[in-house]
């Protein structure tokens, strides 16, 4: 699939890039013109997109924000591994420019890619964000997030994402406490000893006893979050 993707940015000629995929649909007839008018309109973003909205499940999308405006970009990536979600959304929601994603998707991932192309456009600029909802994408058994999941071909792909971007300069100066212990937790617990190098690194830099105070506020969010994906659910 990604490779596919690829094929299509080689072949694009227009300078914007919006995909829409066979499960996605267009719900506004000036998605397109919005997202072109964002991205004109912050000459510094490298990345628009739209209000997250699914169909095909019960459960809510993550809502970045009910603000429209135009975000720092590398800060998104921090804010996305500190809540360890994806806070862009699928490629339907998005529009860019051809000439910063000339690189294409990285045929590494597959249930990472998305995510992985928001953060290589988010680090060369800005967030252009639209509160609206423009754009929809379906959730389904075999949609391609589902079948990767389910046939675990994606399940070392958040682990190497970290080895790839915790190793520049600009992220490790940039992350908080709380993106360290959000990403050890998550590695320690679903990698093991297979994370022990970069779980030793980002300890290092957030110290026990930092790491202890973020488990302390991890814990007590913890009801909260629940009840929250709870209350999305009806």
């Amino acid at each position: 699939m990604t490779a596919n993707t690829n094929c299509c940015i080689r072949a694009a000629r227009g300078e914007y890039l919006k995909f829409v995929h066979q499960d996605d649909l267009l719900i506004s007839p000036h998605a397109i013109r919005k997202l072109i008018a964002a991205l004109e309109n912050h000459p510094s973003a490298s990345l628009a997109a739209s209000r997250q909205h699914l169909t095909g499940t019960k459960s809510r999308p993550t809502i970045f924000s009910e603000r429209s405006g135009c975000y720092d970009g590398r800060q998104m990536i921090v804010s996305s591994l500190e809540q360890n979600t994806n806070l862009i959304g699928q490629p339907t929601l998005t529009l860019f420019r051809r000439r910063q994603a000339s690189r294409g998707f990285d045929e590494r991932f597959t249930g990472f890619m998305d995510f992985e192309m928001w953060c290589h456009l988010l680090e060369q600029g800005d967030f252009a964000y639209l509160a609206e909802p423009l754009a929809s994408w379906r959730a389904h058994e075999h949609h391609q997030t589902a079948r990767a999941r389910a046939d675990k071909s994606s399940d070392m792909e958040h682990l190497r994402f970290m080895e790839i971007y915790y190793a520049k300069p600009w992220l490790k100066k940039a992350a908080t406490s709380r993106m360290l212990f959000t990403q050890i937790y998550y590695l320690k617990k679903n990698y093991g000893p297979q994370a022990e190098r970069l779980v030793s690194a980002m300890m290092t830099q957030l110290t026990p006893r930092r790491y202890a105070a973020q488990w302390l506020k991890h814990r007590a969010r913890r009801p909260l979050q629940k009840l929250s994906r709870k209350l999305r659910r009806r």
